[in-house]
C-alpha cells in the first residue's frame, strides 16, 4: 500500500502471505489463482449519519486479501425468497478454511470472516490491525480499549449488538431462527459494544481517536454495512466485483454502491469505460452501479476477465442470477 495526500492506494495478487486450506476441496471446486487486485481510500474519512448497505467488497486485509461477507448463495436457490444462507453458519457448504476463507469460481480467494491464522502473527498486546474498509476507516480484529477513548483501559473483546431474532420463521425455510440465514438476526441497538456496521469511535493504536470496525466472532463478523461512504477504485481485472464473490456478482462495472435502483444519475462515470451506460441494479447486497445492455456484445469485461451476459438490460456473470 502507499498514502497520497488525501488517498491511500494498494494493489494485491490475491495470493494470502499465511497458511490456508486445500483447494480444491470436498465443497469447493475452484482452484487459487492469480489475481489483479486495486484500490484507492480516503486517507481521512468521514462518517454518515446513516449507514450505507454493503454493494461492494467490504475491504481489503493489510495482506491484500478482501473482505466479503455475503454467501450468495439463496434456499431453494431462489434468489427471490428473501432468505440468504450466512456462510459461517454452515447451512450451505462452501469449503471455507481456518480462516474462514475459500476460493470463487473466478480464483479469487476471499475471507467471509475472521482469518485466524493471519491475525495471529501478531503478537503484541495491544489491538491488531487488520485492513482498510472500502470508505477508508480502519478495521481492527477482536479486541478493542474496555473504556472508547482510553488506551489505557485494558484490552475487552468487542460484542455485536447484532442478536438472534426470537421465535419461527415466518415464511421460506420455516424453522426456528438458528443462525442458517442472515435474515435470522436483527440489529438490537445498546444490546453490545458496536453499532449496527460492527464499529465504534474510539482510540486505536494506529489511528488515534477514529471510528473503527471490528472483526467478531459472533454476526455479523465482517460488517455488513458502511458508517462512510465506500470508494473503493476497482483496477483492471477486479472492475465490478460487487462484494459477495460467490455466485451472485455483478460485472463489469465500479463495485460503486447506491440508493436508488433503476437510476442512472447516481451512477455517472462509476462502470467500466467501455460500458454503453450505467445505472444503479438491485444486488443480494444491496444497490450497486452495473453496466446497461441490449445485447450481450455491449457488456464489458467482469472481474477478472469473466465473461458477462445481458440479464433483464444489466450486464451479469454469465450463469449468475439476474434482474434489477
Amino acid at each position: 500500500t502507499s498514502s497520497a495526500s488525501s488517498r491511500r492506494a494498494g494493489t494485491s495478487n490475491g495470493i494470502p502471505d499465511h497458511t490456508i486450506g486445500e483447494f480444491p476441496n470436498a465443497n469447493n471446486p475452484n482452484t487459487m489463482t492469480v489475481q489483479t487486485h486495486q484500490w484507492s481510500l480516503p486517507y481521512d474519512p468521514a462518517p454518515n449519519p446513516t449507514p450505507t448497505p454493503l454493494g461492494s467488497d467490504f475491504g481489503y486485509a493489510d495482506n491484500g486479501i478482501p473482505f466479503r461477507p455475503y454467501s450468495h448463495e439463496y434456499w431453494n436457490d431462489d434468489e427471490t425468497s428473501g432468505w440468504l444462507y450466512e456462510p459461517i453458519a454452515g447451512g450451505v457448504l462452501l469449503g471455507v478454511d481456518c480462516n474462514f476463507g475459500h476460493v470463487q469460481p473466478d480464483g479469487a480467494y476471499h475471507y467471509h470472516g475472521l482469518p485466524e491464522v493471519f491475525v495471529e502473527r501478531d503478537t503484541s498486546d495491544d489491538m491488531v490491525f487488520v485492513g482498510y474498509a472500502a470508505d477508508g476507516f480502519p478495521i481492527y480484529a477482536r479486541w478493542g480499549y474496555a473504556i472508547a477513548d482510553d488506551d489505557t483501559s485494558g484490552l475487552a473483546e468487542m460484542a455485536s449488538s447484532w442478536q438472534l431474532r426470537a421465535g419461527e420463521r415466518p415464511d421460506g425455510p420455516g424453522g426456528t431462527y438458528d443462525g442458517t440465514f442472515d435474515e435470522d438476526y436483527e440489529y438490537v441497538g445498546g444490546s453490545g459494544d458496536l453499532d449496527e456496521c460492527n464499529g465504534r469511535v474510539g482510540e486505536t493504536p494506529l489511528h488515534g481517536l477514529s471510528y473503527t470496525y471490528f472483526l467478531t466472532d459472533t454476526y455479523p463478523y465482517v460488517p455488513r454495512c458502511f458508517r462512510g461512504t465506500p470508494t473503493i477504485s476497482q483496477g483492471p481485472g477486479d472492475s465490478g466485483d460487487t462484494g459477495g464473490g460467490d455466485s451472485g456478482d455483478t460485472g463489469g462495472g465500479g463495485g460503486t454502491t447506491c440508493s436508488s435502483v433503476g437510476d442512472t444519475a447516481e451512477c455517472a462515470d462509476a462502470c467500466h469505460p467501455d460500458a454503453i451506460g450505467c445505472v444503479c441494479a438491485n444486488t443480494p447486497s444491496g444497490g450497486t452501479c452495473a453496466p446497461t445492455c441490449a445485447i450481450d456484445d455491449d457488456c464489458p469485461p467482469g472481474p477478472n476477465n469473466t465473461t458477462m451476459t445481458c440479464v433483464n438490460d444489466v450486464c451479469r456473470p454469465e450463469g449468475g442470477p439476474g434482474g434489477m
